[in-house]
This record gives structure tokens, sequence and C-alpha cells, in this order.
């Protein structure tokens, strides 16, 4: 018999986009609740961030095996 867990917990992620070059950066930081979902834009770079909420399910099986797997991903309050 295996045994499973969900938990879910409040992730930040921010995209950052350089417009004048095209490059663009993701940066997660966890367990951290944004402030909302905000844009800004200064000297050529955009910043999105996305307050989101992870859920995942951690298994472990009867041969002592681990899986995780990413169950949802969504805004608070909409889940």
């Amino acid at each position: 018999m295996a045994c499973s867990h969900k938990s879910c917990f409040d992730i930040c992620l921010k995209i950052m986009v350089n417009t004048r070059t095209g490059r663009a950066e993701t940066e997660v930081q966890c367990d951290e609740v944004c402030p909302g979902l905000e844009f800004e834009f200064e000297d050529g770079i955009m910043i999105i961030t996305i307050p989101l909420v992870a859920c995942v399910e951690t298994t472990l099986r009867d041969s002592l095996r681990a899986d995780a797997q990413l169950v949802s991903l969504s805004l608070p309050g909409y889940s």
C-alpha cells in the first residue's frame, strides 16, 4: 500500500523582460506571498509579478520509491 500526501504552498513568480535585448529571466520565491499581480516598466525593463499557489502530491511506494507530482498551479482564490 502506498502513502500519499498533498501539500500546497505560496510562491511568487517574477518575470523580468529586457525589451532592448529581448532577453527574459524568471525568479521563483517559495513560501512568499506576493502583494498581488503587478506590472512595472522602467528603463526598458518590464517586471511582471504573479502570486501563485502550487500543490504537490508526494507518494511513498511499498518499494520505498518516492514520487512527487505537481497537481495544480493556480492564482490564490481560484483553485
